[in-house]
């Protein structure tokens, strides 16, 4: 069976669809020499209508597929790591769209395409980066007074997280993934600091500070803050951080020949 991931960039926010590829790496290129993919391209992408991109696995025959998706994204898949925490590099890694059509190697599964994604980067655009943690303001995400107000997500549950102004809907959320969607919303970064484990479905509506007139809102609604209290149990915690970024030492704008 076919999933399809669809991407769409709506006012400047993207899904957090991309998570359900990604796990808990170090920032380190040490990964490289074990597991990397049968075949793959990594091309630029040529000229489109529109701005859609999208992500698809297909699981009978292991091939997995990235289009339009620009370098700086393609990082924060294979590092699992929000785009605002990746520094360095030129201009072109958040403008510049590429094409990956790539065969996983017998036995492996979507967890294992980040460390394979580090390595084709590597290989193909001679990617160097490292890891820096700054000391910053953040929040902590933490379980507010009264007990969290999380439903489960079960576990064959299907459907897309997306995120719009205002809104976020997520079948399938661990509370690191909310974390790295709010930090996208207030602007500083978020560590979950909840202790809770698992995957749940959110479901979390407020009213933004710059609503959109094309897009369902809640002008009167709570802020942020007041709605993951209220309808979530969650609350945001003002914080001093030790917050890893990655740094982008070298990578070449046009990757190397298939």
């Amino acid at each position: 069976m076919e999933k399809k991931v669809r991407l769409f960039r709506l006012h400047g926010f993207r899904p957090a669809q991309f998570a359900v590829l990604g796990c808990s790496l170090a920032f380190s290129q040490s990964s490289h020499q074990a597991l990397r993919f049968d075949v793959a391209s990594l091309r630029q992408s040529p000229p489109r209508q529109g701005d859609d991109a999208y992500v698809r696995f297909n699981a009978d025959n292991a091939q997995i597929s990235y289009r339009n998706v620009t370098f700086k994204l393609l990082l924060s898949v294979a590092y699992d790591i929000s785009e605002d925490r990746i520094s360095g590099g030129e201009a072109w890694t958040e403008s510049q769209p590429y094409d990956i059509s790539a065969r996983l190697p017998a036995n492996a599964t979507k967890s294992d395409v980040p460390a394979m994604l580090q390595a084709l980067l590597a290989e193909r655009s001679k990617l160097q980066v490292h890891d820096e943690p700054r000391l910053m303001s953040a929040y902590d995400l933490v379980v507010a007074n009264g007990g969290p107000k999380l439903k489960r997500a079960s576990e064959d549950g299907a459907g897309s997280n997306y995120i719009l102004k205002g809104r976020i809907v997520g079948p399938q959320l661990s509370m690191e993934a909310l974390a790295q969607t709010l930090s996208r919303q207030t602007g500083r970064p978020v560590v979950d600091r909840t202790s809770l484990q698992g995957r749940f479905d959110i479901r979390l509506t407020w009213a933004p500070d710059e609503p959109q007139t094309d897009q369902p809102s809640l002008p009167n609604g709570p802020s942020i803050y007041t709605a993951l209290q209220e309808q979530l149990g969650l609350q945001l915690r003002p914080a001093k951080e030790l917050v890893n970024y990655l740094i982008i030492d070298h990578a070449n704008r046009i990757p190397e020949e298939n």
